[in-house]
């Protein structure tokens, strides 16, 4: 027989049944655990008959764009340290904290940097002031070219090198034109400052 307290296991290994004295006695617990691990001692009471501490990985319940963080857990700990950090890169501009690889379900941090992009059409521009490096979405957008200009009578918006390709607005406020022979005047009375189009034409003159 043992009496035993916590943290030791009743040894019974020298009871062979040759001997003619109560060889049992008390034996502490052990376990080594590696990085990553703790001990769980819950199973070393004192009333086990073996060495109850095992070796138990750390965990966590984590969100996405969250890890695992097992780095308290260096294998001597008695409680489960993991615990859940956020993931994090450190971007440049014109690139975006990717957390697509961070389910919570990883063990590392796995934010990475993405290029930003964007498909825009003719028309369009690349609006690029929201990929800064700090965001953790694609900040590029696809914005309406001419929205700023303000043409005059005269004139058309040209928006014909607003490609979808360039990263600023290259319209620009363009005079109509018109190219008339003998008995025709350049009428640009379509030409409001509004249209997108050159709408400068000839017309016959008349009294």
């Amino acid at each position: 027989t043992a009496t035993c307290g916590v943290g030791f296991y009743k040894d019974f290994s020298d009871c062979t049944g040759a001997g003619t004295a109560d060889q049992g006695k008390c034996t502490a617990c052990s376990a080594t655990c590696t990085a990553g691990q703790y001990v769980d001692q819950s199973a070393c009471d004192g009333t086990q008959t073996s060495n109850g501490y095992v070796c138990v990985e750390c965990s966590a319940t984590c969100g996405a764009g969250q890890y695992v963080d097992k780095s308290l857990c260096t294998g001597s700990g008695t409680s489960n340290q993991g615990q859940c950090t956020s993931c994090s890169a450190t971007c440049t501009v014109g690139n975006f904290i990717d957390l697509s690889l961070c389910t919570g379900s990883g063990t590392s941090n796995q934010g990475q940097c993405t290029a930003c992009s964007a498909g825009c059409s003719a028309g369009q521009y690349i609006d690029q002031s929201a990929c800064d490096g700090t965001g953790s979405s694609n900040g590029w957008v696809c914005a309406a070219c001419g929205t700023a200009l303000t043409c005059t009578a005269g004139q058309y918006q040209d928006l014909a090198p607003c490609t979808g390709s360039t990263n600023a607005d290259v319209s620009a406020c363009v005079a109509c034109t018109a190219t008339c022979g003998v008995g025709f005047y350049k009428d640009f009375s379509d030409c409001t400052g509004a249209g997108t189009a050159d709408q400068g034409k000839c017309t016959a003159c008349s009294a």
